[in-house]
């Protein structure tokens, strides 16, 4: 697996970017080491056997927990329909 066989649309591209401010500071340090010369790091990586299995074991992590999130997110927005603006159903209460 290569990165760029994970598809990406420009709208997922703009949630990554505006969900950067969530990620631990390390970890978004890193992404724009990442970004600069992917094909460079993928090619580098892709070249030693031993590094080539980590590299392709991480892209597949990534491609795992997209998905997941993806599953998660879609079920809380799904679980907010009844509810959408987040406010609590006021209950009756005797006294």
């Amino acid at each position: 697996m290569r990165h760029w066989d994970c598809v990406t649309t420009e709208r997922a591209d703009t949630y990554l970017e505006a969900v950067r401010a969530y990620m631990p500071e390390p970890h978004r340090n890193l992404l724009p080491v990442l970004t600069v010369r992917p094909s460079e790091i993928a090619s580098a990586a892709l070249r030693v056997g031993q590094v080539r299995a980590l590299y392709n074991s991480c892209v597949q992590k990534v491609v795992e927990f997209r998905r997941l999130h993806l599953v998660l997110a879609a079920n809380y927005i799904a679980s907010r329909m009844d509810n959408p603006r987040g406010q609590e159903v006021p209950t009756l209460c005797a006294g």
